[in-house]
């Protein structure tokens, strides 16, 4: 219950911060304004705060010299006695998560720059980045707080969807190249 009410806490706050007025574009841009490059600063960004490096800080562990460490560092605490197993096995599940955001960051970018570069209508492509940034929230949360099998399945689902948006995206594009030549 408590990830549902996160969950729905976050996409409200998505929502809000990536409202984007086409009406007020409408009449001087044809198809409304493509936010979508912007918009990829907002990938970045979930990307970035998927990461363990804030939260590892906040514990006290903010070796900068070698940050990639910290999580190490923290699970040999825990076998001296020293830490909670828990806090040190979810921020793992984190790591994991942030990695998975990086990996999938380079082919996402290039399906937007496929689709702005064959011209796919900005409204679809202001939704598609922010439908991916939605999905790649839950995902992280999800994959956060997992714990059990059953739960998992629903994260690798919604990596499925995030993994669709680039793909429709791709073939979209390369639809409309193919028709663009036969004119």
């Amino acid at each position: 219950m408590e990830v549902v009410a996160l969950v729905a806490a976050v996409t409200t706050k998505i929502q809000s911060i990536m409202v984007i007025d086409n009406r007020s574009l409408a009449s001087s841009i044809p198809g409304g304004y493509n936010a979508s490059y912007e918009l990829l600063l907002l990938v970045f960004l979930q990307t970035m705060l998927s990461g363990t490096r804030l939260s590892t800080m906040s514990l006290g562990y903010g070796d900068n010299t070698c940050p990639r460490q910290e999580l190490d560092r923290m699970a040999l605490d825990v076998t001296e006695g020293k830490g909670d197993a828990r806090v040190v096995a979810k921020l793992q599940r984190r790591q994991a998560a942030h990695y998975n955001c990086i990996e999938g960051l380079g082919i996402f970018c290039a399906a937007v720059v496929a689709g702005n570069t064959a011209g796919l209508e900005a409204w679809y492509m202001n939704m598609i980045v922010c439908l991916y940034v939605l999905l790649r929230t839950v995902y992280v949360l999800l994959y956060v707080n997992t714990t059990t099998g059953r739960w998992s399945i629903l994260r690798s689902g919604t990596w499925i969807m995030c993994n669709a948006c680039w793909i429709v995206t791709v073939f979209r594009a390369g639809h409309a190249m193919n028709e663009a030549r036969r004119r």
